[in-house]
């Protein structure tokens, strides 16, 4: 009775699902058989599979193995592929945001070359970026930047350096010694040094062509490429002595001063009328350097009596002898240089000062002593020159003792303007105006005195 109860249960089983899954995965459906009122399954015949089959006895002893369809469990899905691709997305995700932090991190070099080194360490650190620096001599002042490694424009990371080379200052050299040298060879001997050469010529007694000066000096130390002065001797600046035999004492005085000489005026017994040059040293058209002594000997009147040297007579300062003094023109509204020629011709010394006023630029607006004075012979008149009130201010450089080209080179290269009083043959500045020292103002006058 169990068995039967066994069998009539897988029997339903078997009939609930009338088809077999193939190992193709397909189903198909098995012929059946009848015993007595219920069907049967039936397969073909192999040995039975306790694990997979039921085991049927009818009440006649007949047996039936009945297979039981089996359905084979799900295949769990696939998931390593999406875990693959979330881990790739993870990855570029991460590379993109390295590479746009990479980015953010760069700085571009910006340019210190000609700024000083606090103030090219300053530029630098406001790009993120460090600063070595290397002192080393240039042509550059000292504290100048004038190189530097990378270039502007260069990409750096944050944080890294840039070399830049700092000047030292010019090297320092002696200088060499050429005076007593020839022109050519002071030049070469300078160059050869690596310095500059200005050359300035000057009357000297040394023969023509060779250095008479020079500056800096000999031994002292300077940067290389700066300017070395050499003064060089142009020979001689001889003149004629005028002759003044026969002249009253101002007249010769006042024209041994205006061809450059200096009298020195002795007083000499002799039958002449008192006051006249009877003689004079060096003698009428010899040859003597501009401001030098001429002696004249002016006779007393009286045919005894002791040569005795008037007190004074060997400066420029004015006598103090009622016969020397002249007086003072009016130069008030002549520009500057024809004031100081008419003053000159006078037998007096101009000298100028300025003041801001609305008259035209260089006219003279006021003298002292006034117009119709007396004043003694040689004494300074000042002259007040008119100066625009928003003039650019200028110091007047000293260019006396220069040749006449040199100094009008290097006035005008300053902004002034030259003009000359011409004293004697040769071209040398003996005197100017205004002195050296004052502020004047670009565009002014500068009168040389050149003989």
């Amino acid at each position: 009775m169990q068995l039967r109860t066994l069998g009539i249960a897988s029997l339903l089983r078997s009939t609930m699902k009338t088809q077999r899954t193939c190992r193709s995965g397909r189903r198909q459906r098995l012929p059946t058989v009848r015993c007595g009122d219920f069907p049967f399954v039936s397969t073909p015949p192999r040995e039975p599979d306790p694990a997979v089959e039921t085991l049927i006895i009818d009440e006649s002893g007949r047996t039936e193995v009945v297979e039981e369809e089996v359905v084979p469990p799900r295949e769990p899905p696939r998931i390593w592929p999406w875990l693959l691709a979330l881990l790739l997305l993870v990855l570029a995700g991460l590379a993109a945001y390295l590479l746009l932090v990479r980015d953010d991190e760069k700085t571009v070099v910006p340019k210190v070359v000609g700024l000083t080194e606090a103030q090219a360490r300053t530029r630098l650190a406001e790009a993120e970026l460090e600063m070595d620096v290397d002192r080393r001599p240039s042509n550059q002042k000292a504290g100048i930047v004038f190189a530097q490694s990378p270039g502007q424009g260069v990409q750096l990371n944050e944080g890294e350096t840039v070399e830049v080379l700092v000047s030292s200052g010019p090297t320092q050299v002696a200088v060499p010694n050429v005076i007593g040298l020839e022109e050519a060879e002071a030049v070469e001997r300078l160059e050869a040094a690596k310095f500059e050469v200005k050359i300035e010529r000057v009357f000297a007694a040394a023969p023509k062509g060779e250095v008479v000066d020079q500056q800096p000096k000999s031994g002292e130390r300077a940067a290389t490429g700066s300017t070395v002065t050499v003064k060089v001797s142009k020979g001689q600046n001889t003149k004629p002595v005028p002759d003044v035999i026969g002249l009253q004492e101002d007249e010769a005085i006042a024209t041994l001063r205006e061809s450059g000489f200096e009298p020195r005026v002795f007083d000499v017994p002799a039958a002449d009328p008192a006051g006249t040059v009877v003689a004079q040293e060096p003698e009428p058209g010899a040859k003597a350097p501009p401001d030098s002594s001429v002696r004249i000997n002016v006779s007393t009147g009286e045919p005894t009596g002791e040569t005795t040297e008037r007190p004074g007579t060997t400066t420029t300062a004015p006598t103090t002898t009622g016969s020397a003094q002249v007086t003072v023109p009016r130069v008030v509204g002549l520009a500057q240089t024809p004031a100081l020629r008419r003053l000159r011709a006078a037998g007096l010394r101009g000298v100028v000062a300025y003041r801001t006023s609305d008259q035209p630029r260089g006219r003279v607006i006021e003298q002292s002593p006034a117009a119709a004075a007396r004043a003694n012979r040689n004494a300074q008149v000042r002259i007040v020159v008119a100066i625009p009130q928003d003039a650019e201010q200028l110091e007047v450089p000293d260019v006396r003792d220069q040749d006449e080209d040199t100094a009008r080179q290097t006035l005008e290269d300053l902004g002034f303007r030259v003009e000359i009083i011409r004293t004697g043959d040769g071209d040398t500045v003996e005197d100017q105006q205004p002195a050296p020292g004052v502020t004047s103002a670009r565009g002014m006058v500068v009168t040389l005195f050149v003989g």
